[in-house]
């Protein structure tokens, strides 16, 4: 059986001796360095985490900025829109005008080519009444027939003019 002697208590003293050395020596070292890299771990976590929080924050601001970029893109659409709408209701307004005188031209031109056409009339009128009187008195010197000659052209000039 066990037996309580010296070499029992001198081999529990040896082991308490080896325990606080190597607690000392190994034990303590081999904490520190655990810990040491327990904080850099943490901190490499903690640097994942604020990376992930700042790349969440880009996130935003890009998505922000795209947003924003569709908006102003389509304001610029809007406004090339009015734009192009304005320069059509421009050049509208403007042909409308250039018609405008276009047509009063060509209404001022009828006019003035029915008033030359008129005038022409009359002398031509003027011309033949000046023939026919001249060969009437070249023919007959007959005052009745003159005469007659004259109402009957009057009528007959009067009926055209009427229509």
């Amino acid at each position: 059986m066990l037996k309580l002697g010296w070499d029992l208590l001198f081999t529990a003293i040896n082991i308490v001796v080896w325990y606080i050395i190597i607690k000392l020596f190994l034990f303590k070292p081999i904490n520190n360095i655990i810990a040491k890299r327990r904080d850099a771990i943490n901190g490499k976590f903690n640097e994942a985490e604020m990376a992930k929080k700042d790349a969440y924050a880009l996130k935003a601001k890009y998505e922000e900025a795209v947003s924003n970029a569709s908006n102003e893109r389509q304001d610029i659409i809007e406004k090339a829109r009015a734009s192009a709408d304005e320069e059509y209701k421009r050049i509208l307004e403007e042909a409308d005008v250039k018609a405008g005188a276009v047509i009063s031209n060509a209404k001022e031109q009828a006019k003035e080519e029915h008033q030359k056409i008129i005038r022409e009339a009359d002398m031509e009128i003027a011309r033949l009444v000046m023939e026919a009187t001249t060969k009437l008195m070249l023919e007959s010197s007959n005052g009745t027939s003159d005469k007659h000659l004259y109402d009957e052209f009057i009528t007959k000039e009067g009926e055209h003019s009427e229509s």
